[in-house]
């Protein structure tokens, strides 16, 4: 597996319509975040990436809302990528 993941931004100013699982709030946020997930997710890895595409946090996830500190990372935004057997999400965090 490799530590780098490229993302493609199309703009600035998209909103998402997306909310389907994963969910993850607040955006922004300060020090932790909140992962609300389903079934078809349960056991799947997750990794949080800087936009150069640097892998700055990882883990599993083990329960239907699991809790991330994000207190270390620098203000910015991240992405966060879940792999599950089945499917690859991904969504945006914003760390103020």
């Amino acid at each position: 597996m490799s530590d780098t993941i490229c993302f493609l931004t199309v703009g600035m100013n998209e909103t998402s319509t997306d909310n389907s699982f994963p969910y993850i709030y607040p955006v922004p946020a300060n020090s932790l975040i909140y992962l609300k997930t389903n079934a078809e997710f349960m056991g799947a890895i997750y990794r949080v990436a800087d936009p150069l595409g640097r892998i700055v946090l990882t883990g599993k996830i083990t329960t239907d809302i699991a809790v991330l500190n994000i207190a270390d990372l620098s203000k910015g935004i991240y992405f966060f990528e879940v792999i599950s057997d089945k499917k690859t999400k991904i969504r945006k965090i914003v760390k103020e």
